[in-house]
């Protein structure tokens, strides 16, 4: 079974919003959630992070960069669980006064 929780974090000071999905159980018999983690890129962060966590601990895994975007401040992921939608928080996208939805495919 799969499903979404939406977030709200705070990552080394700034407010970001993550999804979660549930994983199926891996080789090793442990049951993880890949924990996607959006971030207002101003300053270091470069965009759309992912950890895995043990649901049965709580513990995250570390974190990676899963894909460059700007200020992606809202994650959802497509009930396929095949697609991550953001919404970069922009003032300007493709020379236009306007914000942007970008999507991304999630591969295992």
């Amino acid at each position: 079974m799969r499903y979404v929780i939406l977030l709200l974090l705070c990552v080394s000071g700034l407010s970001a919003f993550g999804s979660v999905s549930r994983a199926a159980e891996d080789e090793s018999g442990s049951n993880l959630m890949r924990v996607y983690i959006g971030t207002y890129t101003s300053g270091d962060s470069q965009g759309i992070y992912l950890s895995k966590m043990d649901s049965e601990s709580g513990l995250p895994g570390p974190v990676k960069l899963a894909a460059e975007s700007v200020n992606p401040s809202f994650l959802a992921i497509h009930p396929s669980g095949t697609r991550l939608y953001a919404v970069n928080e922009t003032a300007e996208f493709n020379c236009l006064e306007s914000g942007a939805v970008s999507a991304f495919a999630i591969r295992d």
